[in-house]
């Protein structure tokens, strides 16, 4: 299912989880990319406006050049939801990708397996559960950090993906 407006496009998937693209005009808060405290500090604040918790964030880097990924967390109805978000961009011209994942079905399976495997082996191994939204989103975030052009900044202050 795809839906769109004049500035964002949702994709929805058979399982019901959803990629978005907005297109966003001026500062929205991340200033320096070259402060990693700062960038995460704005990322856990954004995370609070939105009932959540940081899970991760950090700047990026891409054929568009630095770009600033968070995946935070918050529970609905006693199941986890996990939201991904990628910024691309600067100069007062920003793609912004959203990307979000629900459990469904018998929940914390995955937690409940990843806190024996820790246990018993002494490390993490998260691609025994590839269709984990936790794993869906940091894959999609991954994918997406590789093919998001670079945002060109015209005089008029519009943009346009350039071309490689």
């Amino acid at each position: 299912m795809v839906e769109q407006s004049e500035q964002t496009t949702v994709w929805q998937d058979d399982d019901g989880d959803s990629l978005s693209l907005t297109l966003r005009d001026g500062v929205i808060g991340l200033l320096e990319l070259s402060d990693r405290h700062a960038v995460r500090r704005h990322c856990r604040e954004l995370a609070m406006s939105m009932d959540s918790v940081l899970v991760e964030a950090d700047i990026v880097t891409g054929p568009a050049g630095p770009a600033v990924m968070l995946v935070c967390k918050r529970f609905e109805k006693s199941a986890l939801t996990l939201t991904g978000m990628l910024f691309v961009g600067g100069a007062g011209r920003w793609w912004v990708w959203t990307v979000v994942g629900c459990e469904r079905g018998t929940t914390g399976m995955r937690e409940a397996t990843v806190t024996t495997q820790l246990l018993n082996e002494g490390k993490l191994t998260l691609t025994q559960f590839p269709g984990h939204p936790l794993s869906k989103v940091r894959r999609e975030l991954r994918r997406l950090i590789a093919v998001t052009p670079v945002v060109e900044v015209t005089a008029t202050g519009s943009g346009s993906a350039a071309s490689s």
